[in-house]
Formats: C-alpha cells, sequence, structure tokens
C-alpha cells in the first residue's frame, strides 16, 4: 500500500506520540544505521504543535509511519530556537539573519519504514509549502553520531553552517551538534540558473 504525506490532525497526536517513543535514544539499540530522536514527545505537545506550526505525517492506510514537525521565524515556537542562536558557534553567521528560516525539529519514520522514501517525502512537502525558506536544523555529532540523519542532509543539499556545544544537554554529555542549512527552491533555482550562464 502506497503512503500519504499530509498536514497532522489532533487525531494523530497519540500515534505520533508512539513513533516518537519508537524512535527515541534511550528505546532503540546504539547502531550507526539507526537514526533517533534525543527524547520522545508527548501527544498532549503535539496537539500544541497543531495550528501553530508545520506538522506533517506520512500515513499508511490509518497507520503513522512518520511524521515532521517545522516552525518557521514568525512563530511562537521559533522563540526557543532563538535563545540557542547565540551559543552556536556559526561559520555562516547570515543564515542566522534570514528573515524567512524555517526550522526542522523533529523528523521519525517507523523503524519497519525505513530507506522506503518516506523522509524524502515528508521534506520534499516542507520545501513546496516554504518554497522561499531557508532550512535549518540539528544533528547530534557527540557523544554519538546521527549517521544516518548527517547522511539524508548531506544528499538533499543541507550545508553544515556551525555547531552548538555543551557540557549537558538532555541527558548527554559532552553533547555537540552540527547545524545544517538549505536554501529554498528558488534559491538553488536562481543558483543554478546563474552557473548555467557562467557555463
Amino acid at each position: 500500500m502506497a503512503f500519504l504525506v499530509q498536514p497532522a490532525s489532533p487525531s494523530d497526536a497519540e500515534q505520533c506520540e508512539e513513533l516518537s517513543r519508537a524512535v527515541a535514544l534511550a528505546d532503540q539499540p546504539l547502531s550507526v544505521d539507526n537514526g533517533f530522536l534525543l527524547s520522545p514527545t508527548s501527544a498532549e505537545t503535539f496537539r500544541e504543535y497543531i495550528g501553530t506550526s508545520s506538522l506533517f505525517v506520512a500515513r499508511e492506510g490509518s497507520v503513522i509511519i512518520g511524521f515532521i514537525l517545522a516552525y518557521p521565524r514568525e512563530s511562537t515556537h521559533f522563540a526557543n530556537i532563538l535563545d540557542l542562536f547565540p551559543k552556536i558557534s556559526w561559520t555562516d553567521p547570515a543564515i542566522a539573519e534570514r528573515p524567512k528560516l524555517l526550522y526542522v525539529d523533529k523528523k521519525a519514520v517507523h523503524p519497519l519504514y525505513r530507506r522506503r522514501g518516506v523522509a524524502t517525502a515528508m521534506y520534499q512537502l516542507l520545501f513546496t509549502t516554504y518554497p522561499e525558506h531557508c532550512f535549518i536544523g540539528a544533528t547530534v555529532e557527540k557523544p554519538i553520531l546521527n549517521l544516518p540523519s548527517q547522511q539524508f542532509r548531506i544528499r538533499h543539499e543541507f550545508r553544515r553552517v556551525g555547531e552548538f556545544r555543551a557540557d549537558e544537554f538532555q541527558g548527554l554529555t559532552g553533547y555537540q551538534s552540527g547545524i545544517y542549512a538549505r536554501d529554498g527552491e528558488w534559491k538553488m533555482k536562481e543558483t543554478v540558473g546563474n552557473n548555467d550562464e557562467k557555463e
């Protein structure tokens, strides 16, 4: 059966919580083959996100097999991310000043549905929903590297633009995450066009 990606509804909150628990770092074997979330998210929190941010789900029939949560700079949730910006060592500081910025907070795919194009389909919906935004997100690098996340970002033309370090963060000591960014579709098309002219 084919899966469908669409905006989440309040009735999806419980399944989103279950999926977040299934891929939480503490609840799965440590492996370079497994992407992970640092911690699960409650159904109540998912319901708060619906309508105030972009929460998309991938479903096969009535079963949610993936979700992606993101919020643009103009949303109230982005304020929490802004608090961390001064603590990030930026290699491209201009990214932080972009007026149209969208932070991809969480992305999860059920372990049984990984490597089937689910994550790509969810990201593509984000890209088309926010064609003029720059997308940023964090990937854990220490004390354990989230290699699938890092590889996914590179395949989808994200570039590393900074890093965030903390002695302790969400239960992990010696924490480091890479900050990755990807220009919106309009910017990428503009760049491609310019390159074509130069050639």
